[in-house]
């Protein structure tokens, strides 16, 4: 039997870790049993048993299944270790085959060690590429998972403008600058209102029509305004006459024939006039007399009565009856035009009042509502930067992955290589011939000794005085040694010769067997001293 062997060395990779991590994370000896189990399978092994012709008797009387187990029992894998410290490391390994053919135990070694060469680049290249694909697997769903944070807060953003953490200060200074301005435009709109007041009340006292002359030079009242006198004599006499008293009657019947001649005029323009008359005459006639005179009492009388009836009807429609005459006093006009932009601003101010206070509410609400929106925000920012740092993450061990992959490519990783190559083996592996002759020189030495005892224990001839005492039973006095004769110490010595005669031949075959068959004299020579000094 002949036996080929390879050594394949396990090198550590060759760019150092820090720089470039690999990926491989399991150890040399857990990869070989690996490739061994991988490559030591029926698929892998008979196409190799069919091509070199391998085991033509067993397959021939067994089968290939036979074949197969017996190229299994004839491959070896030694690994080789190195101590470092407490620990051993496995740094190569040898893989042999025997057989009785010496160029194909060299094919099937050669071819062996290729494949696990092969299996070791593939294995490694396929883990990095699977470790390569699913970090790129991942970092896609990280991706989309951002993408869904990101929409969600979009959203969120859009549902809650204004109410984000970052918005609390412009919130509340904004509701400061609007409650100012809101303060300012009531401000505006007191003013104008007092100032309207003091225009209608100015208008009130003066007549909408410019007084008419006469030829001679005299102010003629017109209808109307000999309808507003008397009306307003009216309400003085019904202060203190009946309704049925003749001077009422009168006067009714007078206003009556004017008012068909140029029409109704507007009564809340002469009951303000009156109203005021009375009010400053009422003023006037208490600084002098009593607040229980008759007269005090007759102008408050009149003067609540006239302010029930002025309270029912509206300032702004008597400005509007009055306006209809078509007045053409300018100072009325003045008066009637300031009136109107009055209102008309006070019309504005109000409209901007009500957005004023829209929008403070709407910013009180954002206020209020800060701390609810600060706590759903954060707790979405918190999943979104949660996927970001995972995403970055896996980027980074992607690029590392990746690096490490193309250092598997270029095969700068760890890997095997062939540093003993198999050979064509010239001498036999089996059997140790040697080991064959020591065991047959011990085992004959044994069964000599085992003889010459087993044949002196049968042996019950008396031989000494003690044999002779033990058999006899008796103590004897003396014993007489032997006494050789001249022929029996000639015959001795011849023996003595021819034994040493045979060692020394035996001795010589020994070598000259060990010096044809094992290995040369003098490389036995010197292993056994290599040993012995060892």
């Amino acid at each position: 039997m002949y036996l080929s062997k390879a050594v394949i060395l396990i090198e550590t990779q060759q760019i150092p870790d820090e720089y470039v991590k690999s990926t491989i994370t399991s150890y040399a000896e857990q990869r070989l049993e690996m490739i061994s189990r991988e490559i030591l399978r029926g698929e892998i092994l008979r196409p190799i048993i069919d091509e070199l012709d391998l085991y033509p008797k067993v397959r021939k009387s067994d089968g290939i299944g036979s074949a197969i187990q017996e190229m299994k029992d004839a491959i070896l894998v030694e690994p080789i270790s190195s101590k470092i410290g407490v620990k051993s490391y496995t740094v190569a390994f040898n893989l042999s085959y025997e057989g009785e053919d010496p160029e194909k135990v060299f094919q099937v070694t050669d071819r062996l060690s290729k494949l696990y060469l092969q299996k070791e680049t593939e294995k490694r290249e396929k883990q990095a590429s699977v470790t390569t694909q699913f970090m790129e697997a991942e970092l896609e769903n990280l991706k989309k998972q951002i993408e869904q944070h990101e929409e969600k807060i979009s959203e969120f953003k859009k549902q809650h403008i204004g109410e984000l953490p970052g918005s609390v200060n412009a919130n509340i200074s904004t509701l400061q600058r609007l409650e100012n301005e809101l303060d300012r435009t009531s401000s505006r709109i007191r003013t104008l209102q007092d100032r309207k007041i003091y225009l209608k009340g100015q208008l009130a006292n003066i007549d909408p029509l410019k007084p008419i002359q006469t030829q001679d030079g005299k102010v003629a009242s017109n209808p109307q305004e000999r309808l507003k006198t008397l009306r307003l004599e009216l309400i003085r006499l019904s202060s203190r006459l009946s309704n049925k008293h003749p001077d009422v009657i009168k006067l009714v019947n007078e206003i009556e024939k004017l008012e068909n001649q140029v029409g109704t005029t507007d009564e809340a323009v002469v009951k303000i006039k009156r109203l005021q008359a009375l009010r400053t005459e009422l003023s006037t006639m208490e600084s002098v007399k009593g607040e229980k005179h008759p007269d005090i009492q007759r102008l408050k009388s009149e003067i609540g009565r006239l302010s029930n009836e002025v309270d029912k009807l509206l300032t702004d429609r008597a400005v509007v009856n009055v306006s209809e005459q078509k007045p053409d006093n300018p100072f009325y006009i003045d008066l009637a035009t300031q009136i109107a932009s009055a209102d008309f601003e006070i019309g504005n101010l109000n409209e901007d009042t009500l957005k004023l206070n829209e929008l403070i509410v709407d910013y009180q609400q954002r206020i209020e509502n800060a701390p609810t929106v600060e706590r759903e925000f954060n707790e979405l920012t918190i999943d979104y930067n949660n996927a970001k740092q995972r995403y970055n993450e896996v980027l980074t061990k992607l690029l590392q992955a990746r690096v490490a992959q193309e250092m598997e490519i270029q095969q700068q990783g760890e890997r095997f290589s062939i540093t003993d190559p198999a050979y064509v083996p010239t001498k036999p592996h089996k059997p140790n011939r040697f080991a064959l002759i020591l065991l047959g020189f011990v085992l004959a030495s044994g069964g000599g000794l085992v003889t010459a005892t087993l044949k002196e224990s049968l042996d019950h001839t008396i031989k000494s005085g003690n044999d002779f005492a033990s058999f006899e039973g008796v103590d004897l006095l003396t014993v007489m040694p032997y006494t050789p004769t001249d022929e029996e110490l000639r015959i001795k010595k011849v023996r003595l010769a021819a034994m040493v005669v045979g060692c020394f031949m035996i001795l010589g075959i020994v070598l000259i067997a060990v010096d044809r068959l094992i290995l040369p004299l003098n490389e036995a020579i010197a292993i056994v001293i290599e040993r012995l000094t060892y």
